[in-house]
């Protein structure tokens, strides 16, 4: 009875000092990046209540120190985050299943920080629309048109009918982002906020790497990029959109049909993670040839500048390849390839 009472007097107070924790790398810029840790710390080490009274006071702290503002701020990029986290590193899941509940709670933060902040700061505006109405968000505004521009729109000499074609899909594709920035946000808000979340989580999963094995706490290492790969169902529901892009890609994304706004932003990040697994392709297979990791890396990197959008191309193609005929060797596919040394 006494050690339960130890052990629970031991959790508060380990919670009170995670929270100020929390409270303090909120208001240093810096330091903001590190707001999930101590969340994480408080899980793992004592469980569900007290990593929830962690959170719940270090919200109300930062109420009290910086605002309303700067707590609904706190609660997507650490606060939900190390919640998560610590619920999956506590309960032994992979690494893959962390970062996807991580990502959903990326989702949750976001409604939440576009609710409160619509009707605390903007009286029920659209932030997006607030935010295109300053000089700066104009400007910004015009530097991602121009980059999009940069991209889909390439500068070829005597094209031919069909880079023509191309050259005229991707104009029509930055005139309606033009013409209508907010409802172009607003149709690929999804798949938007899928690449964020997962960038986002996957920046929180190195610094759990870095930190918690120094407290103690063993984090299960992700799979390595050169090993990185993707099922061959996947090929197949991908290969299947690529056949059918020419029916719901369309360059007027925002009077789109709904069912065509959804395949859009389910292709797009599609295509992000095939062009990924593509370099882990390149980087894995550089790796097994005995380059070191700078030099896979900056030969992967090197190519991606240098060609494009033709290198992610070339990289999806690889990761499709890789994925049915084992291209790197590693046992899986539908023509795997023996191991190293057997016949």
């Amino acid at each position: 009875m006494q050690n339960r009472s130890s052990s629970g007097v031991q959790g508060l107070v380990f919670g009170g000092l995670m929270a100020a924790l929390v409270v303090v790398f909120s208001l240093v810029p810096l330091l903001s990046v590190f707001m999930p840790i101590p969340l994480v710390l408080a899980y793992v080490r004592y469980g569900g209540r007290v990593a929830a009274m962690t959170a719940i006071v270090a919200t109300l702290f930062t109420v009290a120190f910086s605002g309303l503002t700067a707590a609904v701020l706190a609660l997507p990029a650490g606060i939900l985050p190390g919640l998560a986290f610590g619920y999956g590193f506590r309960n032994g899941w992979r690494p893959l299943t962390i970062g996807l509940l991580a990502v959903v709670v990326f989702f949750f933060g976001f409604a939440l920080e576009y609710g409160v902040t619509r009707v605390a700061m903007f009286e029920g505006r659209d932030p997006f629309v607030t935010a295109l109405e300053s000089q700066a968000g104009k400007e910004q505004l015009e530097q991602g048109i121009r980059l999009v521009e940069q991209v889909m729109v390439p500068q070829v000499e005597n094209p031919t009918p069909q880079q023509q074609a191309t050259i005229e899909q991707g104009k029509a594709f930055v005139e309606s982002i033009r013409k209508d920035p907010v409802g172009f946000a607003w149709a690929l808000l999804p798949s938007s906020l899928f690449l964020l979340g997962a960038f986002s989580t996957w920046v929180n999963y190195l610094l759990c790497r870095m930190t918690l094995p120094r407290f103690g706490h063993a984090v299960p290492a992700p799979t390595p990029f050169e090993a990185f790969r993707l099922p061959v169902w996947l090929v197949w529901v991908y290969g299947l959109m690529m056949l059918g892009q020419s029916f719901f890609l369309t360059a007027d994304v925002v009077h789109a049909s709904w069912w065509a706004k959804l395949l859009m932003n389910i292709f797009s990040p599609l295509g992000m993670i095939f062009a990924l697994a593509g370099g882990a392709v390149v980087y894995g297979f550089l790796r097994k040839k005995n380059y070191g990791k700078g030099v896979s890396a900056l030969v992967v990197g090197a190519a991606t500048m240098m060609l494009g959008v033709m290198a992610l191309q070339i990289f999806t193609l690889l990761a499709m390849w890789d994925s049915i005929f084992d291209f790197r060797g590693l046992g899986h596919g539908i023509w795997k390839r023996p191991p190293e040394g057997t016949t």
